[in-house]
């Protein structure tokens, strides 16, 4: 590509305006690179778990391709003024117009003068943190392409009132050979399980799809018999973060199905257990549940930027592939060689 002249290389420093327009949803956000050292020094803050294969993984692909080739998705509190010189730009025609599949747009409005330039970047330095929203484990990559004297990656910056947050969704190729008996031994135990004929992605709770019927997961609460000393000291606790996270899906799936299943048998798990896209209608996920032969689907409900925003500054994890979050950025479009 770059032989042939496909790329375009830019003579002097620009942040890039990015627009993408799926359907009816329009995301618009700022590409520009930001230092490795902000994720290191942790202003740029996770709040995913890292599964370090995968992060190994995508360091391989950067080394290989000698680049940046698609962004960190990173998100922050809505600024007004970056918000005002997003939206002056994108009234002028776009620098560039990328018609993909699925009826996706994709469009780039370059900025390069100075004195816009330098008012993202002061605000941008005002900002007190910056949250992965999609790239946790290419940010991990990249951190460790740091020891290498590699500074610099591409990050796309989306306020967070302009980022769309989908679940994502489990499925398990077995249950670790149990009998659906014991299986259900093992739900019964920590949830509340009832049987309906719904198939539509959950607002709350955790629906589950076995043997070609549908059930809904409502989690018992394990704390029984609070002292009232403890409910008292409850009331005066501001944030509750590590309760906020033991009432995520994805959280309760982890510790109460899935390493209940499988035990400590980590290998079983990774092997078992699949993710999938929170993007898709149910009836696309039935299809290829079936078509792959998969055992047991979980359907998740989509949690809100709060949340995730709130579990981050309180350096908490949620399992990996918490969240599915748009928009994605088409990779290839705006590239950042390794040297630069």
């Amino acid at each position: 590509f770059i032989t042939q002249g496909f790329f375009e290389k830019e003579k002097k420093p620009c942040f890039y305006i990015y627009r993408k327009i799926q359907k009816n949803i329009t995301n618009t956000g700022i590409i520009g690179k930001i230092a490795i050292e902000n994720y290191l020094n942790g202003e740029i803050k996770k709040h995913e778990k890292i599964i370090t294969q995968k992060a190994k993984f995508a360091e391989e692909i950067i080394k290989i391709q000698n680049a940046f080739i698609e962004p960190i998705l990173l998100t922050y509190d809505k600024n007004r003024l970056i918000k005002n010189i997003i939206n002056k730009t994108t009234q002028n025609y776009p620098d560039f117009i990328i018609n993909s599949k699925h009826k996706t747009k994709h469009l780039i409005w370059k900025i390069s003068d100075k004195k816009n330039i330098k008012l993202i970047n002061k605000e941008l330095a005002q900002i007190p943190s910056l949250y992965i929203a999609d790239g946790h484990h290419r940010s991990a990559a990249a951190a460790n392409l740091y020891q290498n004297g590699i500074k610099y990656m591409t990050a796309a910056l989306f306020s967070s009132k302009e980022i769309t947050i989908y679940p994502y969704h489990r499925m398990l190729k077995n249950i670790n050979n149990l009998p659906k008996k014991e299986f259900f031994k093992i739900l019964k135990k920590r949830f509340h399980i009832i049987k309906n004929g719904k198939k539509t992605i959950p607002k709350k709770n955790i629906r589950m799809y076995f043997n070609t019927k549908w059930y809904t997961l409502k989690s018992k609460d394990n704390k029984k018999n609070k002292s009232i000393l403890n409910k008292i000291k409850n009331l005066f606790k501001k944030d509750n973060v590590n309760q906020l996270r033991k009432n995520i899906s994805t959280y309760i799936f982890e510790k109460k199905i899935l390493f209940k299943i499988f035990g400590k048998g980590k290998s079983k798990r990774n092997e078992s257990l699949d993710y999938i896209s929170g993007k898709l209608n149910v009836d696309k996920l039935i299809s290829k549940f079936e078509k792959e032969n998969y055992k047991v689907l979980f359907l998740m409900p989509a949690i809100n930027p709060s949340e995730f925003l709130k579990i981050a500054d309180c350096d908490k994890n949620l399992p990996p592939k918490a969240t599915w979050i748009e928009p994605k950025i088409k990779a290839g479009i705006i590239v950042k060689d390794l040297e630069e």
